[in-house]
């Protein structure tokens, strides 16, 4: 890596400790460098086997590929599909950091503003859904505003997670008072919860 820094007349690590962490010229490169091995492998394969399907690797979270991607991703399945489409399960964090790293061509997460060194293109708009008991007061309204919900006391993702985080903005925006009174990873166990629900 240094000669190849300095080859390139650029920082392309920084030390922390033992370990090496790339610098934002580092990730490029080494996004370069996997590209470029995965169209060599493709190579080879095509002269393998006679044929040259293109393979396109696709990060999203676990509830793009449940509520968002299914049908779509029918398409690319079954033996004369191309491209090949090769999924991998990441977080929103994570699926941004595989396409700068170019373990993936495409991403799918959530965003709340577009990072200034990607490309995006907005797929849906999903709006936050309150569920409650059918006793609670608050079941029989068709619509809940967020003033409805001072004082209350919510199960939400973990601190960090996008939509934990867009609705402390818009709670905040509104001076909405409220408290988490549980935090769940997960869609599914969340609306399972026989509580407040906000995801």
């Amino acid at each position: 890596m240094r000669k190849l820094s300095e080859q390139l007349d650029a920082r392309l690590y920084l030390r922390a400790g033992n370990a090496l962490e790339l610098t934002s010229a580092g990730e490029q490169v080494a996004r370069h460098a996997r590209e470029l091995l995965m169209l060599n492998r493709r190579f080879a394969k095509g002269l393998e086997t006679g044929r040259d399907k293109p393979v396109v690797t696709l990060a999203a979270g676990e509830g793009a590929y449940l509520y968002l991607l299914g049908k779509a991703l029918s398409q690319f399945s079954g033996p004369g599909a191309s491209p090949h489409l090769q999924l991998l399960t990441r977080n929103r964090d994570e699926s941004i950091q595989a396409v700068r790293a170019g373990q993936a061509q495409l991403g799918i997460a959530p965003l709340g503003t577009v990072p200034a060194d990607l490309h995006a293109v907005r797929l849906t708009v999903v709006g936050q859904v309150l569920v409650v008991p059918r006793a609670h007061a608050l079941a029989s309204r068709q619509s809940v505003r967020l003033r409805d919900l001072n004082g209350a006391q919510l199960i939400v993702p973990p601190a960090g997670k996008p939509h934990r985080e867009l609705l402390g903005r818009l709670l905040q925006a509104e001076s909405v008072a409220w408290q988490p009174s549980l935090e769940a990873n997960g869609w599914e166990l969340c609306c399972a919860l026989p509580n407040w629900v906000s995801d």
